[in-house]
């Protein structure tokens, strides 16, 4: 196969994918934030807020159950086909069940101490145990529905991938509304959403155990104890990025601002989410690009920041205005603080970006040592800034935190990549110029949302000011997004060459 046909093959595999992983995105995660106001409808802040801390309890336990088991499917399974492949996959599909099955009966038995234990903790709240007892019962088959998605992805079928994921959601946004309807409480959400994992994990079972089966095998228990051991340890200092901060605002603060807070970070999550597509393609491939392509794959890095860069301009300048649009009164508070934490989750999804290096080894033990690093200053700064300045200091001190993580990845991956004689150049000047193009946009629709809402009361929002306001932040996305698409083709990082079709069918062996 010539060149130019492996590039048109790249093309349209590439095209495929996003589409379908992309609908897969937009669906599930659209839904759910379609379901936000109407939760909202039923729930006050500080019930939205005792369910967030609920969600922080399931992340908590889903990273002893997914135990870097995705992570291991990629790393080892990837670069093998036939048999072989297939006898590692169900080796780490078996040894997911049963590392499922020892979660479900911790978590039963500990929730009692836990729901005690958040009595003391919270500010004016309480965890009921069979609350916590549901999530758990959950997040049991964590590793039993990512795993048999991973391999979806590794085998390039993504349309099996859409079909399973957004199956899902509509059940669970159907039961949702049906629940809710009949009894308005946190119960009928976690109700629904337990019923909708249980059967989605059941489909995938079904569909892994024709496919490769289940056998858990010591091999590949070694290799979790090496690789996603260690990759454990990184998801509880990233869960002490990404969550200490709900925690910290229900101690110091309250229920009923941490309610506000995730609205915002509901919303500012588009920042990651419309990242996905891209990267569902881009991980099961990166490792196999950087062995044989690093040119290109710094190149595709490049280009991965750039669309990070104007994604992030983009939900920092629309997210206020949805929220003043959907949302009910009491929420829309929360407008303030969209495009300051879409800047901090482009951050933390900067550095899974760039993170190739780090993660191009046999172990993973340098990653986990920069995520305990800046895990102990996120804890540090997050706690001390939110005591002193509420929602906004805890913002501020996870932005400080996130920052030095890409930082510590970026250097700690060149050191990597320099003992094992590869060259990935990805541009200094192009990071830094992507990054503070963000900032700038993020900034000044702070400001702009602050001073036009907050202070002259949300109340007094008509339809005509709501226009206004998203003309004037749309306009300040779209003069940055010029400016970055211009630099980026002056810098050949992208290209609008037309690609010529081939004048012949040929095959894929």
């Amino acid at each position: 196969m010539s060149h130019q046909e492996r590039s048109q093959v790249l093309r349209t595999d590439l095209k495929k994918a996003i589409v379908f992983y992309g609908l897969s995105i937009v669906l599930m995660k659209g839904l759910s934030l379609i379901m936000l106001p109407f939760i909202a409808g039923y729930l006050s802040p500080a019930a939205l807020g005792q369910l967030e801390l609920l969600t922080t309890a399931a992340i908590l336990a889903s990273l002893f159950v997914a135990m870097g088991l995705e992570d291991c499917l990629f790393r080892f399974a990837s670069n093998t086909d036939g048999l072989q492949q297939r006898t590692i996959v169900a080796s780490l599909y078996g040894w997911s069940l049963i590392i499922g099955l020892a979660a479900l009966l911790l978590g039963t038995c500990f929730a009692p101490a836990a729901s005690a234990l958040s009595k003391q903790l919270l500010h004016g709240g309480v965890l009921q145990h069979y609350h916590l007892q549901m999530v758990w019962a959950g997040v049991a088959l964590e590793g039993a529905i990512s795993l048999p998605l991973a391999y979806l992805r590794m085998q390039d079928k993504p349309a099996h991938f859409f079909y399973v994921v957004i199956g899902r959601t509509f059940l669970q946004a159907m039961l949702t509304f049906i629940f809710l309807h009949h009894n308005a409480s946190i119960t009928s959400v976690l109700l629904a959403s337990l019923i909708a994992t249980c059967s989605q994990a059941l489909i995938l079972g079904c569909l892994q155990l024709k496919s490769t089966g289940i056998q858990p095998k010591l091999p590949e228990l070694k290799a979790i104890y090496q690789y996603g051991l260690p990759l454990l340890g990184s998801g509880l200092c990233l869960f002490a990025l990404n969550g200490i901060d709900k925690i910290a605002i229900a101690h110091w603060v309250g229920l009923t601002e941490l309610g506000l807070y995730c609205v915002a970070a509901k919303f500012a999550l588009a920042t990651v989410l419309l990242m996905q597509p891209f990267g569902m393609w881009w991980r099961p491939k990166r490792f196999a690009w950087l062995a044989e392509q690093p040119v290109a794959c710094g190149q595709m890095l490049e280009r991965a920041i750039l669309l990070l860069a104007l994604i992030t301009c983009a939900v920092a300048c629309i997210g206020p205005i949805l929220i003043a649009s959907l949302m009910p009164d009491e929420y829309i508070v929360a407008a303030q603080w969209v495009a300051i934490i879409a800047f901090m989750l482009a951050l933390r999804e900067s550095s899974e970006v760039l993170n190739l290096g780090v993660l191009n080894q046999k172990n993973t033990w340098l990653l986990l040592k920069i995520n305990i690093s800046s895990a102990v200053i996120a804890m540090v700064l997050c706690l001390s800034f939110t005591k002193l300045s509420g929602v906004a200091g805890c913002i501020i001190g996870l932005i400080i935190a996130q920052g030095l993580r890409l930082i510590l990845i970026i250097w700690g991956g060149r050191y990597v990549l320099n003992l094992q004689g590869i060259y990935l150049h990805v541009s200094k000047r192009w990071l830094i110029l992507c990054l503070s193009s963000t900032l700038l946009c993020v900034l000044s629709s702070t400001h702009f949302v602050t001073q036009s809402l907050v202070h002259d009361g949300f109340a007094q929002i008509t339809l005509n000011d709501i226009i206004s306001i998203g003309i004037s932040l749309i306009g300040i996305f779209l003069v940055l997004a010029i400016i970055l698409l211009c630099m980026a083709l002056q810098a050949n990082i992208i290209s609008f060459r037309r690609i010529k079709p081939l004048k012949h069918q040929f095959n894929i062996r």
